[in-house]
């Protein structure tokens, strides 16, 4: 068994890649098992109400302003406990299947292959301390998932709450536009970058580690392909892709609609060349 997790952010093709790498003979990999909504039964949600009980937990842990709070105050019994579970119990739930790949479930989710790994947000990690040790303890490759254009990531990230859409398996031909607030904006970069870094400096030197962006997958899945298999040291397999469609236009006045503003104050920052993606 070797243990492996995607890290990352929202917006930047996790929910693709996860897909894509479930359709390879030796790897198995999860969703966002520690999210506080994950619905499915892999998840630490579903492991803890079984522990204590569907009547006692089950209420607390779906009230809306509990799912905004992370698992930081679960005992460690509870994570080790599913922990174990997830990475040696042969009976442990698969991975769920995507509702645009139900009429082919053989092809994912299968226990039987030797990387276990799953989808983690920066603060999956950064609040949950005992998931922080049995990475370190268990020498979990990372497989860093970033993307260099933080001003498509946060537009993709305002589209997603204002449409309450995440993905798409149609065609997308017309982006909803989104007011963007500059101020945020500007936050929103410094903090992603700033994150970014910290994880990097955590993880490249104590771990098997990788790091690709969104961007680079995008322009040459071939080859990015290739470094992950290589990397991972499993056959490099023609995987299926995910079914998932891009919700953007790559036109900045149908993704943005103050447009203008956000160019007149991005082209005056050291983050100018985000507008690349747009041209």
């Amino acid at each position: 068994m070797k243990p492996f997790i995607i890290l990352t952010f929202p917006r930047t093709g996790s929910t693709y890649i996860r897909t894509w790498f479930n359709h390879h003979s030796m790897i198995r990999c999860h969703g966002e098992l520690f999210l506080p909504s994950y619905k499915h039964v892999d998840g630490f949600k579903y492991h803890c109400e079984t522990i204590i009980g569907d009547k006692i937990l089950a209420p607390i842990l779906s009230n809306f302003y509990i799912q905004k709070i992370p698992f930081v105050s679960m005992p460690q019994s509870y994570v080790d406990s599913y922990m174990q579970r997830l990475l040696y119990d042969q009976n442990f739930p698969s991975p769920w299947v995507p509702f645009h790949d139900k009429d082919q479930p053989e092809t994912v989710g299968s226990l039987n292959k030797p990387w276990v790994g799953f989808k983690a947000m920066y603060n999956h990690v950064y609040c949950n301390r005992h998931l922080q040790r049995w990475i370190e303890e268990k020498g979990f490759t990372i497989l860093h998932l970033v993307r260099e254009n933080l001003l498509k990531q946060y537009v993709s990230l305002r589209r997603m709450k204002v449409t309450g859409k995440s993905h798409s398996c149609t065609k997308v031909t017309k982006a909803t536009p989104v007011a963007i607030d500059i101020h945020r904006l500007e936050h929103h970069i410094e903090k992603m970058m700033k994150r970014i870094e910290y994880f990097r400096n955590i993880y490249a030197t104590n771990h098997p580690y990788m790091e690709f962006t969104y961007e680079s997958y995008f322009r040459n899945p071939v080859k990015i392909r290739k470094q992950i298999t290589t990397f991972m040291d499993v056959p490099d397999e023609e995987m299926q892709d995910s079914k998932n469609q891009k919700t953007s236009t790559n036109v900045l006045e149908r993704e943005i609609a103050n447009a203008t503003e956000v160019v007149r104050w991005i082209e005056k920052t050291p983050y100018a060349h985000f507008l690349e993606a747009y041209s």
